[in-house]
């Protein structure tokens, strides 16, 4: 006990504010008289491991001196035999044992925690003595704040130049839905960020829709990766992600997960196995994943970019997979794309990919977007001016959108 406290005035030499190790030196005399928690947030990270030690040292001893109390007063009554004695003895040994431990433990621990800088006084935080980690953390979001504020000003500036130079104006909502359904089983499924119209007979969507802007194609969300069934379906129709196991498919994405990376809730989303469909591995990884990254880019380019996509049955009894007899699912025999943007140079392009490894450039699979409401039956921005849709939708000119 004494060899501590000399060790404890020893350390003022070392400690380069002397009030630290003046409010220790005080606390030790005030020991059992004042809260340690009045003074430990003034303590410096050596200091403390000396009062914590010092403390400690001090319940041992008036632990100890209990039990020789307790030992002598057995004797002098004379009730306890030799062998309970012992077994007394080697009980409060044992005890003594564990509480050293425990003790070591945490000085060890505490010299960890000092030994990597954890530990600092409220002035040092205060004065920019935070550790480096937390001002690169600090700087980080800081600067993806400023980012942010940046690309919305880019976005404001983006409409207004539409204005003055006789861009089109969006005063329309869920421009990327097609118009209703007609003789098609559909359940509308909304999520966050994108539409699904879900159709029960074939477990496929009929297609998903959503509208990407520049600032979801910068999402920082990491890629989640856990498919599940979408809680919005009963069991009974509700496709689980083992139905896919040994199909020899991907379960692929219509709204891919790249394009939800802005908010927790909408990547958990995007894994909804509604959200899905049987795709080739090699169209997963390849031609399709590559057109997802492109819209990602145009979205940078040209502002916001509305999309839709689906399924394609040209066979009346396409193949199905499933493991569950009563959930068969329906592989695609090919697979759409529209996008359009309304920018300083309003354009629309289609896409038709079959569902298998495709070879050769993007623009070999484009189409017009007449086109494919020719080959799925449905209608694409309605919503749009009769005349300006008519020309968006039969024009099909890769080279316009850079590929």
């Amino acid at each position: 006990m004494i060899g501590l406290c000399a060790f404890g005035a020893e350390w003022r030499t070392r400690t380069a504010d002397p009030r630290i190790t003046n409010a220790l030196l005080y606390q030790l005399s005030q020991f059992g008289k004042t809260n340690v928690k009045n003074v430990m947030p003034f303590v410096k990270s050596d200091a403390k491991v000396v009062l914590f030690f010092i403390i400690a040292t001090n319940f041992i001893e008036i632990f100890l001196k209990f039990a020789r109390k307790k030992r002598k007063h057995l004797l002098e009554m004379g009730v306890e035999s030799t062998r309970k004695m012992k077994e007394k003895k080697k009980s409060v040994s044992i005890l003594l044992t564990c509480l050293v431990l425990i003790v070591a433990v945490a000085g060890i621990n505490q010299l960890w925690a000092c030994g990597n800088g954890k530990d600092k006084l409220p002035s040092e935080m205060n004065e920019g003595g935070a550790s480096e980690t937390s001002a690169e953390r600090n700087a980080m979001f800081a600067a993806q704040e400023a980012e942010e504020t940046e690309r919305e000003e880019e976005e404001r500036e983006r409409e207004k130049l539409l204005e003055s130079e006789g861009g089109v104006s969006v005063p329309y909502e869920k421009l990327e839905q097609p118009a209703e359904l007609k003789n098609v089983d559909e359940m509308l499924l909304f999520k966050s960020q994108f539409i699904i119209s879900y159709n029960i007979s074939n477990l496929c969507p009929n297609y998903v829709c959503w509208s990407l802007t520049s600032k979801r194609a910068q999402g920082r969300v990491k890629r989640s990766n856990n498919f599940h069934g979408d809680p919005a379906m009963n069991e009974s129709s509700r496709v689980e992600t083992f139905d896919y196991n040994g199909s020899g498919y991907d379960r692929g994405h219509m709204c891919p997960a790249g394009d939800n990376k802005n908010t927790e809730k909408a990547m958990d989303e995007s894994f909804c196995m509604t959200n899905m469909c049987p795709q080739s591995h090699g169209l997963n990884i390849g031609a399709w994943n590559d057109l997802e990254v492109q819209c990602r880019s145009w979205a940078k380019d040209y502002g916001t970019l509305y999309i839709c996509c689906g399924p394609i049955f040209s066979s009346k009894e396409p193949k199905t997979v499933g493991s569950r007899r009563n959930m068969r699912i329906a592989v695609p025999d090919s697979f759409f794309k529209v996008i359009l943007t309304l920018g300083r140079v309003p354009k629309a392009i289609g896409f038709i990919y079959p569902n298998r490894s495709c070879e050769g450039d993007m623009r070999d699979y484009a189409v017009s977007v007449d086109e494919v409401e020719k080959v799925v039956g449905m209608d694409f921005f309605y919503q749009l001016d009769d005349k300006q849709e008519r020309q968006l939708e039969r024009e099909c000119n890769p080279a316009t959108w850079g590929i």
